[in-house]
């Protein structure tokens, strides 16, 4: 009897713990999970330091779709938190490791606390490499290099600089000049008339000085205790500077002045023209003071690199009387170690017209001396009608046509049978062109790269670029507002 007694009160507290529980109906939350699904991340991507890096994430809710209660994390690696934006739009800092980097994006839901989870991998790579560079000044005489990729797109957008590595610019910049390196692609010589260090080298690879070059280079007992270098020429295997009258020379690190030159020059259009790698050939040069063309040579059996000759070049008859040299080539071919053929075209404006004067003659090499003997054998002058031809005119040879500009407009012609033609006319409000250079024969479609200025815009940077293809006669890009006043336009390509 006590047995059974037992039993009952068991079953009946059993029976009182059931029915309490089924009356539960507010201790706990069983809200359904809006759960998180990102796509549209990258598996991986690569951008330059300094670069925008824009990613805009496709965000899905399993419930509803709204993502005000959503918190967002981006990183990069193990640095600090580089945005809280639901889309990331980032430059990359200087302080991004180099190579492969991970990136992570978090999304929290705030009102539950589950976290989602995203990660992509990131390759920084250096800013600078092959690419479109331009040499500009700004309004404070500061230098500036602007700078865009080869492979560009819709996207991209130029990068401007005045550091190369830890070392800031000079003032005054005066050129920039290019040579083909098998290891780096291209080296860079930029120079500046003012700065601790005028003249600094650099590849495209790095972008990181190579070499810095001031007054403590040259060769003890020369110099004045300054150098403050106006022009820049650069050769295979040396740098020449206009320092005064006369050109420096810069080689294996080592700077040699001009000496004995006492006559006063303004050279314009100077360009160098080597037949040999061992010594540095003459320099030719136009001198707008005597409206006369020279060249500039080491005397023979003097000192190796000293720059002390100046002769008139071998022109025969022709005269610039009432014009400006606008344009100055000369391709050499040796055929043997004492003779070689000269090709020499010379442009000349004044507000009328063009006159393009060529040249073929024949050099004999005196013994060891750069300058040798110059023999014209035929001369062809062709007057080309065209008014507006001024002091900001340019002209530059590439492969068998001369490209010039006169206001807004660009011309081409013919070196050989002249024709003047118009290819474009660049837009009123991107400025007159201030240099220009053309892309490599690969580029399909070759095109020039031209540098303008509009000192009247209201951009910060009045300075311009516009890609023309001549052959089209067509404008396929403008890029407006990116650099200053244009020194120097280099395309560095493959």
């Amino acid at each position: 009897m006590k047995m059974i007694k037992i039993f009952s009160s068991i079953l009946f507290l059993t029976l009182l713990l059931a029915y309490g529980c089924s009356d539960d109906l507010g201790n706990y939350d069983y809200k359904e999970l809006n759960n998180v699904e990102v796509t549209g991340l990258p598996v991986d991507t690569t951008v330059g330091v300094l670069e925008h890096l824009v990613i805009t994430p496709v965000i899905a809710r399993e419930l509803e779709g709204r993502e005000d209660d959503l918190e967002f994390t981006w990183r990069i690696g193990t640095s600090d938190t580089i945005s809280m934006e639901r889309n990331l739009d980032y430059v990359i800092e200087t302080s991004v490791p180099m190579g492969k980097n991970i990136c992570y994006y978090h999304v929290m839901d705030k009102e539950t606390g589950v976290r989602y989870y995203y990660e992509f991998e990131l390759n920084v790579v250096a800013t600078f490499n092959l690419g479109y560079y331009v040499l500009s000044e700004m309004p404070d005489e500061s230098s500036l290099i602007s700078y865009l990729n080869t492979n560009y797109n819709e996207n991209s957008e130029w990068i401007s600089t005045s550091t190369i590595g830890d070392y800031t610019l000079g003032n005054k910049p005066c050129g920039m000049a290019k040579n083909a390196n098998w290891r780096y692609g291209y080296e860079l010589h930029i120079l500046t008339q003012e700065g601790l260090y005028p003249y600094v080298k650099t590849n495209v690879q790095s972008f990181l000085p190579t070499a810095i070059i001031n007054a403590e280079n040259y060769i003890k007992g020369q110099g004045t205790g300054a150098f403050s270098p106006t022009k820049l020429i650069s050769s295979t295997n040396n740098q020449y500077f206009l320092t005064g009258n006369g050109f420096s020379v810069l080689n294996s690190g080592i700077m040699h002045a001009p000496s004995g030159i006492t006559e006063t020059y303004d050279w314009a259009l100077c360009g160098w023209w080597g037949y040999r790698s061992s010594a540095p050939d003459e320099i030719w040069g136009y001198d707008k003071l005597s409206n006369k063309i020279y060249t500039i040579y080491n005397t023979p059996g003097g000192p190796l690199f000293d720059l002390n000759s100046i002769t008139e070049a071998p022109l025969g008859d022709i005269s610039f009387d009432g014009y400006r040299v606008m344009g100055l080539s000369k391709t050499e071919t040796r055929l043997a170690i004492d003779l070689g053929v000269v090709l020499l075209d010379v442009v000349a404006g004044n507000t009328n017209e063009i006159v393009i004067h060529s040249l073929n003659m024949d050099r004999e090499y005196a013994s060891w001396s750069p300058i040798g003997v110059y023999d014209i054998q035929t001369s062809q002058s062709t007057i080309l009608p065209v008014a507006g031809i001024n002091a900001e005119s340019l002209c530059k040879k590439y492969g068998s046509n001369f490209y010039i500009t006169i206001g807004q407009s660009i011309y081409s012609t013919p070196v050989l049978n002249p024709v003047l033609t118009k290819i474009a006319d660049i837009p009123v409000e991107y400025g007159i062109p201030m240099d220009f250079d053309m892309t490599n024969v690969g580029t399909n479609p070759q095109q020039l790269v031209i540098a303008t200025y509009n000192e009247g815009s209201s951009d910060e940077l009045k300075g311009s670029v516009i890609y023309l293809d001549p052959q089209k006669k067509q404008i396929t890009n403008m890029f407006k507002g990116v650099c200053g006043k244009a020194v120097q336009v280099i395309t560095a390509e493959k």
